[in-house]
């Protein structure tokens, strides 16, 4: 039997109705007919009506879309007296509500005895009918209302009794896989006047010959204790979504991501924490190639999982041990859990912990200058505790290396047919400094530090990720990217340089980060002009900024850096 799930239900769920009867193999139709007949047989007086079973679920960007079509009766009782599921079987949508009084105590209704289920607990609801049908759309709110003023003659609408009725959870698995879409209905009536609500809606029910199918209601007061106690103690049958919901509104079982409980994350099957994961998200932001997802797994751990091709996985397997190693600094990180290969050797995967916080780009301009510039000094320290770690031994000459990328930069800027206004003066700055390269040591870099990859924790602590661009050079030309943050925050890059350098810059710092800014300015452009206009137009705008704060590399010290406004700081 598929373990029954609890899932997130709002209005991420469509279910969608296609007037076609699903077609099954003839194999399995005949043993639906076989069955049909046997149960004619034995005396069994069936009308072979239509159903409704869902034939194909597809989740895109968190929204659920369930497709149903047309089949039989005997298709679903066919499904429902065999003992295993199959993939052919007839799997329905049914609504029910879990009902809260305003005594906090959860309503659950008792069968009457001439049902077809006879003294069975379960929630107030019912199955999927034409009535439902709007347009392409099965309304499952209109269903759920219909099947409350049914059973227990309550309006939706009624504000003197309702509170409110919302989405709750989607249930899925089980003995037949079933989908149940769970309302919940909040009452302002308390427990004793619910039952006097259902005594008088039976009486007009049987004044009316019309049958009863809630014979009475049993009430647990909504807390983990109560439910724990029902669970063990009470050995009536019950429907098979009851305990679950039960458990899950007390927090007892975890709410899942239903696309856990799909083929949506198929590849992801084969990871070994797999079925710890109760949420699974994918994270489209970013200019990362590897696919990423937040994870929450069923201790209410919160991780991240970077999944790449297998074609990789020496880069990345390099990649995790970096992280093991920058960890052992004990910054504030996304920290390395488990490194591995998925979905039949096709992928490679590294799980990491996750950087709870905000983009720093968000909160930053919602502080004070002094918050800003207080953060930038942690993050200053934060990067020299990084660059403690050095680069391979082997590796090349920093000289050669960047003399090699000013050469290209320069050669690019010169063959790409666009003009940067006073690119002359950039070249020669560059060139004039080239010598500043000569014997510059060279540790671990992050690769792309600035605002973008920082995160601001509530507690106002730094915590640093997207280490996926690392590499090893000059530390100090990690400061080439704080371009990217001044728009955002000049307090915190000046606080940044600060902070590194324990409030004492040397001049030869501001030089090289000149020759860095410039060399990455000269390469921008080319680098935009596949991306369209627009973004060539976005780093022209950039050249023209970074040319006046650094007065056209009359000097080396930007303007910003010297501003009068951090003179209080």
């Amino acid at each position: 039997m598929i373990e029954t799930n609890i899932s997130e239900f709002n209005d991420n769920v469509k279910v969608h109705y296609k007037n076609q009867k699903i077609i099954l193999p003839d194999e399995y139709r005949k043993r639906v007919e076989n069955h049909w007949e046997s149960l004619l047989s034995s005396g069994k007086k069936f009308f072979n009506g239509d159903g409704f079973s869902i034939y194909n679920i597809e989740i895109n960007e968190g929204c659920i879309n369930i497709f149903v079509g047309l089949t039989d009766y005997a298709h679903f009782l066919y499904t429902i007296h065999k003992n295993n599921y199959e993939d052919n079987d007839c799997r329905i949508i049914h609504t029910s509500v879990l009902i809260q009084t305003s005594d906090n105590k959860f309503a659950i209704g008792e069968m009457n005895e001439d049902t077809a289920f006879p003294f069975k607990l379960q929630f107030i609801g019912g199955g999927i009918d034409k009535e439902d049908i709007k347009g392409e759309i099965l309304d499952l709110e209109h269903n759920i209302k219909k099947e409350i003023l049914e059973e227990l003659g309550i309006e939706a609408e009624n504000k003197d009794i309702v509170k409110s009725l919302k989405p709750c959870y989607l249930k899925s698995g089980g003995k037949s896989n079933f989908l149940s879409a769970i309302f919940k209905l909040e009452l302002l009536i308390n427990e004793d006047e619910l039952k006097n609500l259902l005594d008088k809606h039976n009486e007009k029910l049987a004044l009316k010959m019309e049958m009863q199918e809630i014979r009475t209601l049993i009430f647990l007061n909504s807390e983990k204790e109560a439910i724990e106690e029902f669970v063990i103690n009470d050995k009536r049958e019950k429907d098979e979504n009851l305990i679950a919901t039960l458990e899950a509104a007390v927090g007892i079982k975890p709410v899942t991501d239903f696309s856990i409980h799909t083929d949506k994350y198929v590849e992801l099957k084969d990871i070994s924490e797999y079925s710890t994961w109760n949420i699974i998200k994918k994270i489209d932001k970013g200019w990362s190639d590897d696919d990423k997802y937040y994870i929450k797994n069923n201790v209410g751990q919160e991780l991240l999982l970077r999944v790449s091709d297998i074609s990789k996985l020496q880069d990345k397997k390099k990649e995790y041990e970096t992280l093991c190693k920058i960890s052992k600094t004990n910054i504030k990180m996304s920290m390395p859990i488990n490194f591995g290969v998925s979905s039949n050797n096709k992928l490679v995967y590294s799980l990491l912990t996750w950087v709870n916080g905000d983009d720093a780009e968000l909160i930053l301009p919602e502080l004070s200058i002094r918050e800003q510039y207080e953060l930038g000094m942690k993050l200053g320290e934060i990067l020299k505790c990084i660059h403690t770690i050095p680069a391979p031994e082997n590796q090349q000459k920093w000289k050669d290396r960047f003399n090699n990328k000013i050469d290209r930069n320069i050669r690019n800027y010169n063959n790409c047919g666009i003009v940067i206004p006073h690119a002359d003066k950039i070249i020669k700055y560059i060139n004039d400094n080239r010598y500043l390269l000569e014997d510059r040591i060279q540790t671990i870099q992050h690769g792309d530090f600035h605002v973008g990859n920082i995160i601001i924790t509530e507690n106002k602590e730094i915590g640093i990720i997207d280490f996926n661009r690392y590499d090893f050079g000059d530390p100090w030309e990690e400061f080439n990217r704080i371009v990217f943050s001044l728009n955002t925050s000049i307090p915190f890059v000046v606080g940044q340089i600060n902070g590194y350098f324990d409030n004492n810059v040397p001049n030869e710092f501001f030089k090289l980060m000149a020759l860095y800014i410039a060399s990455n300015a000269l390469s921008s452009v080319p680098w935009a002009i596949p991306f369209g206009k627009k973004e060539v137009e976005i780093m022209l705008n950039n050249i023209d900024e970074m040319l006046k704060y650094y007065d056209y590399f009359n000097g080396f010290i930007p303007n910003w850096y010297k501003s009068e406004l951090f003179k209080e700081i």
